[in-house]
């Protein structure tokens, strides 16, 4: 019964209808394209996923139910064209730009990835992901009310096309980047928790006019940052090792 749940969870990700989001805003006149990949699935196509595995008595299964009834719709879209590729990524960042947090982006041999959310109070309204893949241009959007440890661990379950691009999250962890206490304030010390796999890189403090303010080594997956002399406002950490980049803000108040 186990497997049956997670084969129907995962056939609904064939369906190709229309999608929404930042999809249907900014990258319209490819829906009805023969040859670009549209996967829409609705918020009652979850529903009725999460119905059928309430009755299983499996904890992953459970765990699976669980978070497919948060879910309102997820929608993806993969344009082959290689020639719009590079500008059609350029379109979506500057788009979503100030409107979401960046969690994490991806640059190597020509593949660009960028993963960014819609978040407030450790709760994700939104996912959404933009890249260059192998030439071609994709984009997807996840909406619901989620946490980001249980997206990381539901992707990571799914043997599916459809979830690859997120994929990136259970790859790379940067649902484990904690910055604390946020807000914090100034001549204090901020803690910054990273995944093992980021060990080794560089910390860097920007403004949030992207002014760099200070750089440290990321010895450890956990390290303490000083705000001395900075003033009130709105900053953000990066943290960088090699092709991979993860974002946080943080506020330092008075």
């Amino acid at each position: 019964m186990k497997n049956l749940i997670y084969a129907f969870v995962l056939t609904v990700f064939s369906s190709s209808v229309f999608a929404q989001g930042i999809i249907e805003r900014e990258y319209s006149q490819y829906l009805d394209q023969d040859d670009v990949t549209v996967v829409f699935v609705s918020g009652k196509m979850f529903d009725f996923a999460s119905t059928i595995a309430k009755g299983v008595d499996d904890t992953e299964v459970q765990e699976l139910s669980e978070f497919a009834s948060k879910i309102e719709s997820f929608s993806l879209i993969k344009v082959p064209n290689k020639d719009v590729a590079q500008s059609e990524f350029k379109k979506g960042m500057k788009s979503i730009s100030g409107e979401y947090d960046e969690l994490m982006r991806v640059r190597d041999d020509g593949t660009k990835f960028a993963l960014f959310v819609d978040e407030e109070n450790d709760v994700v309204y939104e996912i959404v992901g933009l890249g260059v893949v192998e030439g071609e241009f994709m984009a997807l959007s996840l909406v619901g009310e989620m946490d980001l440890n249980k997206i990381a661990e539901f992707v990571g379950k799914m043997d599916n096309d459809a979830f690859a691009p997120l994929k990136r999250i259970s790859e790379f962890k940067p649902n484990e980047v904690k910055v604390y206490p946020n807000p914090t304030s100034a001549n204090s010390d901020l803690t910054i928790e990273i995944p093992e796999g980021m060990v080794g890189g560089k910390i860097t403090l920007y403004s949030a006019d992207g002014n760099k303010v200070k750089t440290i080594n990321a010895d450890a997956e956990n390290t303490t940052l000083k705000t001395s002399e900075l003033s009130a406002g709105n900053y953000f950490i990066e943290i960088q090792k090699e092709s991979v980049t993860m974002k946080k803000q943080v506020i330092i108040i008075e």
